[in-house]
């Protein structure tokens, strides 16, 4: 085969693989994030902003009862919510915070 016609092939298949749409990756492996969590970090993030992270606190703790989920939160980023409530509260109560503290939530 001819070098000119080995190198013509091999850009074209380059230039298509580049040019190819390629899907874009969704959250959580394709799912979305559920309405019922999508509420409940509506209701914790209010309470944040307010500097209110006890109840921030009890609305997680709340729908981690209603859940019937094996798992001690109903979503990744419930339990990322929650680390980071009791992680600021601790700080306020304290003033300090360090990785010996030792804080796990539950």
């Amino acid at each position: 085969m001819n070098p000119n016609l080995k190198t013509v092939i091999v850009m074209l298949v380059i230039a298509a693989i580049t040019f190819i749409p390629q899907k874009k990756p969704r959250a959580q492996d394709g799912q979305k994030m559920p309405m019922s969590v999508q509420r409940l970090l509506i209701k914790v993030r209010t309470a944040m902003d307010k500097g209110d992270y006890s109840a921030a606190i009890k609305h997680i703790r709340s729908d981690q009862a209603k859940s019937q989920s094996k798992t001690p939160c109903s979503h990744p980023i419930v339990c990322l919510a929650l680390g980071n409530c009791c992680l600021i509260k601790k700080k306020n109560d304290t003033g300090r915070i360090g990785i010996s503290d030792g804080v796990v939530p539950g």
